[in-house]
């Protein structure tokens, strides 16, 4: 093994703790639903990731002569409430975004 791999490599059973996808096999599993049930594979991480208001009626719809695609058609979601306060609950004291004005000076991290 490199130095530079040693040095890399450093953080991964770290990172690992935390990561969605914890290694190659999970990741290949993910891939190959994502190819055979799309539909299915992203009506799962929609449903695991987002808080809908409105669930969607379909997931995938499209016309490829058309040149139309259509994701989530029927849903309805909040993209600010999405990013930042669903999480108010586990996370409100970490910083949400850092702000900065006009004057790089002018800034503000915001929880």
């Amino acid at each position: 093994m490199t130095e530079s791999a040693e040095i890399y490599g450093q953080h991964l059973a770290e990172f690992q703790k935390t990561a969605y996808v914890k290694g190659m096999d999970e990741y290949q599993k993910l891939h190959r639903q994502s190819i055979e049930d799309p539909e299915g594979f992203w009506a799962q991480q929609a449903e695991k990731y987002l808080s809908w208001e409105k669930k969607w009626d379909q997931v995938l719809d499209y016309d490829f002569t058309e040149a139309r695609i259509s994701w989530f058609s029927g849903g309805v979601l909040n993209a600010s409430y999405n990013c930042l306060d669903r999480h108010m609950d586990t996370i409100a004291d970490k910083i949400a975004y850092y702000w900065e004005g006009d004057n790089p000076e002018d800034t503000k991290a915001v929880t």
